[in-house]
């Protein structure tokens, strides 16, 4: 069963006069569960390597030495017209740029930095997407987790 994570929003309610009882309410966001079958790469027979690419010890690692921008990618089935949150984590990129993306669109900016990476987006596909982990031609770097969940009350 997956878990359901609660992020307050902005409180919604009315101003009333003085002496009235002020009553905020807080709609809350939440999240689906994990849509990624193996976001900690612990599975490297789940994932489609591109060149460069490698899976060791729980981190997915790209060397370098592919020869234009290239994935690793694992199949996840989302929902069309549904908003999803992909969460990456990159703690080390010593050259070139590192990104994620759902499908063939990038999602998140690409990275040159060791970061932590959130990003929502609507899919507009529909059935099984790639979930992928890119890298441009001089990237080098690793990843050690990468998450896709569905938004729930957006």
């Amino acid at each position: 069963m997956g878990r359901l994570t609660l992020i307050p929003r902005r409180p919604t309610g009315r101003v009333v006069g003085a002496g009235q009882l002020i009553s905020n309410t807080y709609p809350l966001i939440g999240f689906g569960p994990e849509l990624n079958p193996d976001p900690f790469f612990g599975n490297p027979g789940l994932w489609t390597f591109g060149v460069g690419w490698s899976i060791d010890q729980n981190t997915a690692k790209v060397d370098g030495l592919q020869v234009g921008t290239s994935h690793l990618e694992i199949g996840s089935l989302l929902e069309p017209e549904t908003l999803y949150r992909m969460e990456v984590s990159f703690p080390a990129i010593s050259a070139g740029l590192l990104r994620q993306a759902a499908g063939g669109d990038g999602v998140g900016e690409w990275q040159s930095a060791p970061i932590l990476n959130l990003v929502e987006f609507l899919n507009t596909g529909s059935g099984v997407t790639a979930l992928r982990v890119t890298g441009d031609l001089n990237a080098i770097g690793d990843c050690t987790f990468l998450s896709c969940r569905k938004v729930l009350n957006p």
